[in-house]
């Protein structure tokens, strides 16, 4: 059994970290360990902040994309979708789309934009994430598997 850490920025908390890989070069008061039930909460109040969650076999970060040197690289390199691997990318319906908005403030990547009441959308922006498919109460987002 793996013990769980977290770094603690003056931010939400926002990385979980199984081996304590990530903060092994940090000082120990960075971290603070915690049980499954914490762990499990820090991921839900990420994702209610708007946050993506990224899996590794060390941990979880869940970050906005702009921290993030592996988002900020794929895009630079015009990678999305291809390195890091993501097998899925977003489908939108806008016979269900009310133009909330929801969807454009909490994509990281630009991927959807408002004009004139109506959303649009740009799937070759889309890294994957499915943060934009949970805040949809409309159900006009799903993810599809990415060809």
């Amino acid at each position: 059994m793996h013990s769980l850490f977290i770094k603690k920025f003056k931010v939400p908390e926002v990385a979980v970290d199984y081996l304590k890989v990530f903060f092994k070069p940090l000082e120990i008061d960075f971290v603070e360990k915690m049980d499954k039930e914490r762990a499990k909460q820090v991921v839900i109040d990420a994702h209610e902040a708007g946050l993506m969650h990224t899996a590794n076999p060390n941990g979880i970060c869940n970050c906005c994309g702009d921290c993030c040197y592996v988002l900020r690289s794929q895009q630079r390199r015009k990678s999305i979708g291809v390195w890091p691997p993501s097998k899925y990318v977003i489908e939108f319906d806008e016979s269900k789309c009310v133009g909330c908005g929801k969807c454009a403030k909490r994509c990281h990547f630009g991927v959807f934009e408002i004009k004139e009441g109506k959303v649009t959308v740009d799937e070759s922006k889309c890294i994957g994430c499915g943060i934009c498919n949970s805040t949809c109460k409309k159900n006009a987002l799903t993810m599809k598997e990415r060809k």
